[in-house]
C-alpha cells in the first residue's frame, strides 16, 4: 500500500510539475493562466480603444474650434469697403497674426483680408474716400517700423 501512494504521490507531482497550477485550478473552477492572459489582452484592447475614442473625440474638437476660428476669419476676410491702406501683406499666417497683433497694441484697428494673390492683406484702415485713404497712407508711413511701406489697395467697386 505504501507503495502505491508512493507511485500516486510521484504521479500527482509529476502532473503538477507538467501542467503547474493550471491543473490545480482548473481542478477548482478557478481561471487558468489561458483564461487570465485572454482576460489581459482583453482589458488592453479596451484600454487602446478609449484611448483611441479619446484622441477621435479631441481631434474633432479641435476641427470644430479650428472650423469657426476660420469661419470668422472668412467673415473678416470679405472687403467691404472700397480703399485700404495696407501695412503688409503675407502668405504664412503665423505673420499675418503677428502684425495685426503688433498694430493692435500700437492702437490700430486691424481687418485682413486674402487678395487675389493668394496673399493675406493686413489693413490698418478702411474707406469708401480715395483721398482720406491716401493721406491715411501718408500719415502710417511716417510712423511704420523701418522696412515696412503701406499702400493702398483699391478693392473695386462696390457690389
Amino acid at each position: 500500500m505504501q507503495l502505491f501512494f508512493r507511485i500516486a504521490s510521484v504521479a500527482l507531482s509529476a502532473a503538477l510539475l507538467a501542467t503547474g497550477c493550471d491543473f490545480v485550478r482548473a481542478s477548482f473552477n478557478k481561471p487558468t493562466s489561458r483564461d487570465l492572459d485572454s482576460l489581459r489582452q482583453v482589458k488592453a484592447d479596451a484600454e487602446r480603444l478609449a484611448a483611441q475614442r479619446a484622441a477621435a473625440e479631441k481631434a474633432a474638437a479641435d476641427s470644430a474650434a479650428r472650423a469657426a476660428r476660420d469661419s470668422q476669419a472668412l467673415a473678416n476676410s470679405v472687403p467691404q469697403n472700397r480703399y485700404y491702406v495696407i501695412a503688409g501683406s503675407f502668405t504664412d499666417r503665423e505673420n499675418v497674426e503677428k502684425c495685426s497683433k503688433d498694430l493692435v497694441n500700437d492702437g490700430y484697428q486691424v481687418v485682413s483680408f486674402k487678395l487675389r494673390s493668394g496673399y493675406t492683406a493686413v489693413a490698418i484702415l478702411g474707406t469708401d474716400n480715395k483721398d482720406q485713404a491716401y493721406r491715411s497712407c501718408s500719415e502710417y508711413a511716417k510712423v511704420a517700423p523701418s522696412g515696412v511701406e503701406p499702400w493702398v489697395y483699391d478693392a473695386g467697386p462696390k457690389k
